[in-house]
């Protein structure tokens, strides 16, 4: 659409405004082809379905608002000016502080880049949006009120593209565009605050220049991880997580405001818009059907991400009003103490499709199912999250769902404390239950990972073997299943439920690159398959399953030779001297076990090992902070003895030599235990 067919009222919403040079023009194509006449009509369609819109949202919302008058139609370059006097308005401050610290040459680089960059994302962003409420206000500044911007080419190019009826689908756009005007119309204290904490965080990463640059050009290098399909955005580059979270606590404030208007679009239902639930489902697939140029931009850019949260935040509304009415959910505006936190914006799409099936086969009356959601308190809200993940996988078919909240201790790092909590609650629950099995949901993709990260860390067959598809009573029946196939079957149980994919909840967690995990999912794995090309997830898979094959063999054998090595416990005696430093939480003596060296030598080194780690593990050893150290250390009291009297492992766990035997003793205080030749405590201890 051609800046010729703009209309008046697109030079009110800032076409007029001063850009700081031409640096900062947008540069944006025109839009679609049209004829004078139909962009007129289009404009008038706009404005109409805007006023009609009005009333509809009030009778869903139950929110009370003066009628807009500030709603102007406006084209691409239009929007896009109107946002670049917005970004001054609500910047101002912050640049005004940043600008002081720099030279007066450094301040007019400064403004050519910040100008140009502005420019292009604004550009790029313009072909798409549908339509806007500016809360800065216009140009004289937030002392005007917000504003509603409908893009007039982009609404037009959209319903062209999706074969909708022109009519209806303009209505729905502003019946999502009027939602946001009310939001803060019928609340005004929440206008104040979204732009103070705007100024805020804005003011605190330009309040440093010089290590915002520093980490700009940081995030210049990782770029190629950002493009790659991870979670990652420029803009996650040049934040410190103290900013991060910041943005998140933002985000979650936008996430409620755009889901509560996707909500309301689809409440008012097919007797005002009788193809809403067509329009819905062209819409949701064009977000997901574009181009990899378009998606390299948008993850670039972080609105893929930004996406995802606001599907988020539509499930968050959806779920609070069908627990507690429209009436009971308008509470969230009654301040900022009220309003959600990032975490309350609920389970993912792996335990939702497990759940799933599950459900299926507990309705079918194949099985009796259940699920638990195990709450590990890391984050402020996540008692909210796992109630919800309870409730939803109560409504795919699992009536007894629990939940069960745990202490996550430290041993291991914060990925193995929080898995050692969360086994232990689901032994507990399969045993309160009487339970034959407990399900699962990791994917191939999962498995990849954690093959990955014991390459990374040097590891033994068992640690690359990865997780077992069945040990003991666990199975982990999506084990084969890649994470995206899995993704779509929790998405389309959803929809048997009438639900969207929004109330699949992103795990903040799995976007913090401060884990190992994390950094490979969004980073190594993705520059791997474009480097060696597709399938490396699979292979990598597929070599923990043949490995598993092999560890499984020899822990086979390991375990017949611990059974012959092991001295039976009438036999086992302790010594005096390490009688008094074995007990337990009772005060009495610790069992100890007792192997024979002469049993253990005649076996292979990978056999030897196996065994030794094993029986450290009985003695209380944590199996997490075991390693390979810990294992030649103990082989060296078998095979290279020289009078080395113990070996400290993990846990107080202290492996003593005595008249051909190895002993291995918890002792009853923290710190290793000096022997009583005076010896230092090992360096394997020093170095755990």
């Amino acid at each position: 659409m051609s800046t010729t067919h703009r209309d008046d009222e697109a030079h009110q919403a800032g076409a007029q405004t001063r850009p700081t040079g031409p640096q900062a023009q947008p540069v944006t194509s025109p839009g679609p082809s049209v004829s004078k006449d139909q962009a007129a009509n289009g404009v008038e369609d706009l404005r109409q379905a805007a006023r009609r819109s009005t009333g509809y949202v009030a009778e869903v919302t139950g929110l009370q608002a003066v009628p807009g008058e500030r709603v102007f139609a406006v084209d691409r370059l239009s929007w896009a000016k109107a946002n670049l006097e917005s970004f001054r308005t609500l910047l101002a401050p912050a640049l005004s502080t940043a600008l002081r610290h720099r030279g007066r040459a450094g301040t007019a680089v400064a403004r050519k880049v910040t100008g140009a960059e502005l420019g292009s994302v604004l550009g790029f962003v313009g072909t798409r949006v549908l339509g806007q409420y500016d809360i800065a206000g216009g140009p004289t500044g937030v002392d005007e009120p917000g504003r509603l911007l409908l893009v007039v080419p982009n609404v037009l190019a959209a319903e062209r593209e999706l074969k909708v009826d022109p009519a209806d689908f303009r209505l729905w756009v502003c019946l999502h565009e009027e939602t946001h005007r009310v939001q803060f119309a019928a609340n005004p204290w929440l206008r104040a605050h979204m732009i103070n904490r705007t100024r805020n965080l804005s003011g605190e990463m330009l309040g440093d220049p010089g290590a915002t640059l520093r980490r700009f050009f940081e995030g210049i290098r990782r770029l190629p991880e950002v493009a790659s399909g991870g979670s990652t955005s420029i803009l996650d580059l040049v934040q410190t997580p103290q900013q991060r979270e910041e943005m998140a606590r933002l985000t979650a404030v936008m996430s409620l405001l755009e889901g509560h208007a996707e909500v309301v679009m689809d409440m008012v239902g097919p007797q005002v818009i009788p193809s809403v639930a067509s329009i819905r489902a062209k819409f949701t697939a064009r977000r997901k059907g574009r181009g990899l140029f378009d998606q390299v931009l948008r993850r670039m850019l972080g609105l893929e991400a930004k996406m995802r949260q606001y599907a988020d935040g539509a499930g968050f509304v959806q779920g609070v009003i069908d627990k507690v009415g429209m009436d009971g959910f308008n509470q969230v505006w009654q301040g900022p103490d009220t309003l959600p936190l990032p975490t309350e914006i609920h389970g993912g799409a792996d335990s939702l499709a497990l759940a799933a099936a599950v459900g299926f086969l507990h309705r079918s009356g194949d099985l009796t199912g259940a699920a638990l959601t195990v709450d590990h308190g890391l984050q402020e809200g996540s008692d909210t999250v796992a109630e919800a993940a309870a409730d939803l996988c109560v409504r795919l078919g699992l009536p007894d769902s629990v939940v069960r909240r745990v202490t996550v201790g430290h041993d291991g790092g914060p990925e193995a404390a929080a898995r050692t909590a969360r086994s232990a609650a689901l032994e507990q629950q399969a045993a309160q239950t009487g339970a034959d099995a407990v399900l699962l949901a990791h994917t191939m993709d999962d498995q990849a990972e954690t093959v990955l990260l014991g390459l990374a860390r040097g590891s033994g067959a068992r640690s690359l073997a990865g997780m077992p598809a069945r040990r003991g009573p666990v199975r982990r029946p999506l084990l084969e299943l890649p994470r995206e196939l899995v993704r779509q079957a929790a998405e389309a149980a959803l929809a048997d439920i009438g639900l969207g994919p929004q109330v699949i909840w992103s795990d903040p967690h799995n976007s913090d690159p401060r884990y190992r995990r994390v950094v490979v999912r969004d980073t190594v794995l993705p520059v791997l398959e474009r480097t060696l090309g597709p399938g490396v997830a699979a292979a990598l898979a597929r070599t923990g399953r043949l490995l598993g094959e092999d560890a499984e063999v020899l822990d086979h054998l390991a375990a017949d030779a611990l059974r012959c090595a092991t001295v039976p416990q009438d036999q086992a005696g302790l010594p005096e001297d390490l009688a008094e430093t074995a007990t337990r939480p009772g005060g009495t003596p610790d069992p100890v076990l007792i192997l024979r060296v002469e049993a253990l030598t005649e076996h292979p080194a990978a056999i030897r090992r196996r065994v030794l780690l094993a029986a450290a593990r009985s003695a209380g050893a944590s199996a997490s902070a075991l390693g390979h150290r810990h294992a030649l250390a103990m082989d060296r009291l078998v095979t290279g003895w020289h009078g080395q009297e113990e070996t400290n492992l993990p846990s107080r766990v202290v492996v003593v030599r005595r008249c051909g035997k190895l002993l291995f003793v918890r002792t009853g205080s923290a710190g290793t235990r000096p022997s009583h030749t005076g010896k230092e405590p090992s360096p394997i201890d020093q170095n755990r």
